[in-house]
């Protein structure tokens, strides 16, 4: 995740209560790399403590930080091993590793410090009370339970609304076949086009106060499915709440067959958010629907690069 608003690191504490916030989950096992510049967040990783992290600190290196910061949570051993691994890549790239903690059960430790305020048995940790945490309650930041928490707020609809949908699905498949019977293909492109552009305007009003019908969020996620379409409507896309909102609830709603639509448009909010972690698991989503969409693996290799929002934003919009 690359951070859009640059954030002052003044304590270790506000450090390790800021990271879920900045992935969008609670961190269990695993490794946070944050990647400074000039005293300030500019990128953040994170990975299974077991993972071999050696192509993440090349690809960390090459944002230019001056700085990393590491964070493990979890017990000693781990922790210390993924530690000691990540510091000898940093330092084989020039990059200096500042410090290194641990954070487990409500307490902090600062890894391989021989300062007497370094203290063997941890310093107590309360995250709700530091100044990271107010910050990201003024932000509307939030952060799941889990990674498998984050994960779940993309599970399909079930029950009676999937049953309406499933409905609704019918009936926009049997509308859009009686309106291109008998069109030319130069037609059904512009009558495609028209449709989205209009289903779009209607989407961005919908979500305002409220979500879109079943029928019209069944019609706009089966014309997402046809590649072209994903490019056209990707151009409509942006990273605020607002369009986060719009593509969870449109991705949850989508049947197996129509989701790698609203799933990659989410991806594009996600990325221009600075949400890595969402991105992530809306690309996942996507690709296990239709993994040869072109669209996709491009949206796909900026969530592996970490490319800055910014340029996500300009890529799409300019």
């Amino acid at each position: 995740m690359t951070v859009n608003d640059p954030i002052n690191l003044t304590d270790p504490a506000d450090a390790a209560a800021l990271v879920p916030y900045l992935l969008g989950y609670h961190p269990y096992d695993r490794l946070v790399i944050l990647a400074l510049r000039q005293c300030r967040i500019h990128f953040i990783a994170a990975a299974p403590l077991t993972r071999d992290l050696a192509s993440s600190c090349a690809l960390i290196a090459d944002k230019g930080p001056d700085q990393i910061l590491l964070l493990g949570y979890g017990d000693d051993q781990p922790v210390t091993t993924a530690v000691d691994h990540t510091t000898a890549a940093f330092t084989d790239f020039g990059i200096p590793v500042l410090a290194a903690f641990r954070v487990h059960a409500d307490r902090i430790w600062h890894l391989h410090c021989g300062e007497p305020d370094c203290h063997h048995d941890g310093t107590p940790f309360q995250p709700d009370s530091t100044v990271a945490a107010a910050y990201a309650t003024y932000h509307g930041l939030t952060a799941a339970t889990d990674v498998d928490a984050l994960a779940a707020r993309l599970d399909p609809v079930t029950g009676p609304e999937r049953a309406a949908l499933t409905d609704a699905y019918h009936r926009a498949a049997r509308h859009l076949h009686q309106l291109l019977d008998d069109c030319t293909d130069q037609q059904i492109t512009d009558t495609f086009h028209t449709l989205l552009d209009e289903l779009l305007t209607e989407t961005a009003h919908a979500y305002q106060s409220g979500r879109l019908t079943d029928d019209r969020a069944a019609l706009l996620n089966i014309l997402l499915g046809l590649g072209p379409l994903r490019d056209r409507a990707a151009r409509h896309v942006h990273g605020d709440d607002l369009h986060l909102r719009t593509w969870t609830d449109l991705t949850r709603r989508a049947t197996p067959d129509c989701v790698a639509g609203p799933a990659t448009m989410l991806a594009v909010a996600a990325l221009q958010a600075g949400q890595g972690a969402l991105a992530r698991l809306a690309v996942q989503r996507a690709h296990h629907a239709d993994p040869g969409d072109p669209f996709l693996h491009t949206v796909a290799g900026w969530v592996r690069s970490g490319v800055h929002p910014d340029t996500v934003h300009h890529l799409l919009h300019d």
